[in-house]
């Protein structure tokens, strides 16, 4: 018997295995029913569909986005004045009901000026 996680490419290897050792005289042995999986590693991606639903990848992709966002607000946030204002308007500019609401506070603030569009900048060629 052989306990190895659920990575497909731990198939390939004991039926190679398997190939080898029938080549060399010893026993045959059917890889698939030799092979234990992990119990730890079954129970994990048991658990991680439980909780977050059968599609994890795309829940990782977008935790990994969260964390380079917050990375990046980090690092704006550590260049001062114009790094905090660089934070406010990207999260304003998020959501079309964020930036409607901000125009609102303008108009409110002042009410014969004219509402600009505010864009942050970004680098370009």
């Amino acid at each position: 018997m052989f306990n190895v996680d659920s990575a497909s490419n731990n198939d390939t290897a004991l039926v190679a295995l398997a190939e080898q050792l029938r080549a060399v005289g010893f026993p045959s042995f059917d890889p698939v029913s030799a092979r234990l999986r992990c119990f730890g590693h079954v129970l994990n991606l048991a658990v991680k569909a439980i909780l977050w639903g059968a599609d994890i990848e795309a829940f990782e992709v977008d935790m990994n986005a969260v964390q380079d966002e917050l990375a990046e607000l980090l690092e704006w946030g550590r260049k001062g004045p114009m790094g905090m204002l660089h934070n406010i308007l990207t999260y304003i500019l998020k959501t079309p009901q964020r930036r409607d609401e901000f125009a609102t506070v303008v108009r409110r603030l002042y009410p014969t000026e004219t509402v600009h569009t505010i864009f942050v900048g970004n680098i370009t060629r």
